[in-house]
């Protein structure tokens, strides 16, 4: 993972053991598709609602797929 991803997790989650950055990067964001604005985005949004607690932003991100996924295969019902 690069510097800059390394810096946005220290901002945002200074508690974090960083053996756990890997896991919020990959689980709970876009990286390694994402820009560094959208990476930087999710990290500090999901250490906000999560309370920094990486099981809940972990859950929270997961929620947030299932419901995008849900959202698309309604959208494609919808149009076929």
């Amino acid at each position: 993972m690069c510097q800059h991803c390394v810096n946005i997790v220290k901002k945002h989650w200074p508690d974090l053991p960083e053996d756990d950055y890997g896991t919020l990067l990959i689980n709970a964001t876009a990286w390694p598709f994402g820009g560094p604005e959208t990476i930087a985005g999710q990290v500090k949004r999901l250490a906000e609602v999560s309370g920094q607690n990486i099981g809940k932003a972990l859950a929270i991100a997961d929620e947030e797929c299932w419901a995008e996924m849900e959202d698309a295969r309604v959208r494609d019902d919808n149009t076929s």
